[in-house]
């Protein structure tokens, strides 16, 4: 099919970066709307909004787990076995095998529900009205949606390793425009956590659904290497061709590599909530639910971020993989530099204007202003030690990850009992010892793992990791400073120079034309 063949169409990093990037950024647009959407119908219900925010803390936390690792390893070997010509087969050897790990951990979670609400959703208030029976029911709803997004973060990986980024893009863009809606629904009808987070499980299902069909219909008519070498108008002799079956212990190759990362992925996933949990431990669901809302409109451009990095990770990986080590470092800083800039702007934006935006919230919501200056450190921080993340990655040294996310928490940690009695806002300093918890702890983890691992930067790249300590100036002060920097990035060449800078708008004007051309998937 036409449309089938345009969906699973591969396309350079600039291509993928213009139709991913965009289709994410419209996916957190709706996600910003939503969290504003459902903050003003349970404007009178914080404590529900604070239930909803811990299960899915709980759902950001153990679908990941529930992998076992395979959305790692996915992305890391489906384009090893694709430069096989043995795409097909390596999927049927891993498909079945991926769900019974998601199964089974999800299973064992249901088993701990107890233990778990009482230790995960209680807090110092208690439930804020909220009976324990329903926080049960909040936490078996939350692992229901835990198995789906297993299954659903495998199918987003798969589609990442192929580097079929619009069925990536339709498939979650699927899911937010039908969780709002239903969401928003369900809410009016029923203002409570549970029967929101069952809408989520709904919308979970069915975009998963779809997007395997997808991708099953784009394995199953994804060219071998001789026959991509011919199309393109190489020597089929140059490319890697099928080979005799490779794909025994696939599944063990894949689990092997996968796991290891998800230690580190599920060690930055638990920083980004160690506030938000010491929150409602120490004070109660309805601060809870203040705090979830800040943090979730602080981590749009950490989710933006994420999905670009996403793209950059697959691409930088092939080209590390065929021996052009030089060309994918020099790749990988200016793609970051550039990113970052960008990011940054936004981000020291978002701040400065804050108090205007935030009459957006209802007034309930208000209060939680002085959250949002660290949370936005944090999610900068995150952001940028994404590029360590990468480069630990390709040297295959994913420890490093998980300890930098260990330090960022610890710190966290201990800044939080110091500060929160400190401000006249307890949540307020939380979200600031978030910030500068992990900035300082993930910090110094990779600046020693740069020495020891003898990498090398440019100096303004180090500058660039380093920014995210502009947001504990003044937000007026710090976006003076970022201006000046962006200035500099354009009228010099300390950035980059002539070719990066031509490389960047060809990119750019790239992925305007590809946004153009996107729903003709042409």
């Amino acid at each position: 099919m036409a449309i089938l063949s345009g969906l699973s169409k591969v396309g350079s990093m600039s291509e993928s970066l213009g139709l991913y990037v965009p289709a994410m950024i419209l996916q957190k647009g709706l996600g910003l709307f939503r969290v504003l959407l459902f903050a003003h119908i349970l404007r009178a219900a914080q404590a529900q909004y604070g239930l909803w925010g811990l299960a899915m803390m709980v759902f950001s936390l153990a679908a990941p787990l529930a992998t076992l690792g395979a959305n790692h390893g996915l992305v890391r070997y489906t384009g090893l076995y694709e430069a096989r010509g043995q795409l097909a087969t390596f999927y049927r050897r891993i498909r079945w095998g991926c769900l019974a790990c998601a199964a089974g951990v999800a299973g064992a979670m249901l088993l701990a529900s107890g233990p778990i609400t009482i230790w995960v959703f209680a807090s110092a208030q208690g439930g804020d009205g909220i009976a324990y029976r329903q926080q049960l029911h909040a936490c078996w709803a939350s692992l229901a949606n835990v198995l789906a997004g297993a299954l659903y973060f495998n199918m987003l990986a798969l589609a990442a390793g192929l580097r079929a980024y619009r069925i990536a893009s339709v498939v979650e863009l699927v899911f937010s425009v039908t969780f709002t809606l239903a969401g928003s629904a369900v809410l009016v009808v029923w203002p409570e956590a549970v029967p929101l987070l069952a809408a989520h499980l709904g919308c979970l299902v069915l975009s998963l659904a779809l997007g395997m069909v997808l991708l099953q219909g784009a394995i199953k008519d994804f060219p071998v290497p001789s026959q991509a070498a011919s199309e393109s108008g190489q020597s089929p002799a140059t490319s890697a061709g099928p080979q005799g079956d490779e794909t025994t212990g696939a599944l063990r190759k894949v689990l092997g590599f996968g796991l290891v990362a998800m230690v580190g992925n599920f060690c930055w996933l638990a920083a980004q909530y160690v506030s938000f949990y010491m929150t409602n431990r120490r004070h109660s669901k309805a601060d809870a639910g203040v705090f979830a809302v800040f943090m979730q409109l602080g981590q749009m451009v950490l989710l933006v971020a994420n999905s670009a990095w996403a793209v950059i990770f697959s691409h930088i990986t092939s080209r590390w993989e065929s021996s052009r080590r030089r060309e994918a470092m020099a790749t990988l800083e200016t793609a970051f530099n550039a990113l970052s800039l960008v990011l940054m702007a936004v981000t020291l934006g978002v701040y400065a204007t804050a108090p205007t935006w935030v009459k957006l919230l209802p007034t309930p919501y208000r209060v939680g202003l002085p959250l949002l200056g660290g949370l936005l450190m944090f999610c900068q921080s995150v952001a940028n030690f994404s590029l360590v993340t990468v480069i630990a990655r390709l040297h295959e040294r994913p420890g490093w990850i998980a300890l930098a996310a260990l330090a960022g928490g610890a710190v966290n940690v201990v800044l939080a009992a110091w500060w929160m009695p400190a401000f006249s806002y307890a949540p307020a300093g939380a979200a600031w010892a978030a910030g500068v918890g992990v900035y300082i702890g993930a910090g110094v983890v990779s600046a020693v793992y740069f020495l020891l691992e003898g990498v090398r930067l440019r100096l303004v790249t180090y500058g660039v990791l380093a920014s995210p300590i502009l947001l504990v100036l003044p937000p007026w002060a710090g976006l003076a400073v970022w201006t000046a920097v962006l200035v500099a990035a354009l009228m010099g060449k300390w950035f980059f120079d002539a070719d990066e800078k031509q490389l960047i708008l060809a990119s750019a004007g790239g992925a305007f034309t590809l946004l153009r051309k996107a729903m003709s998937w042409r």
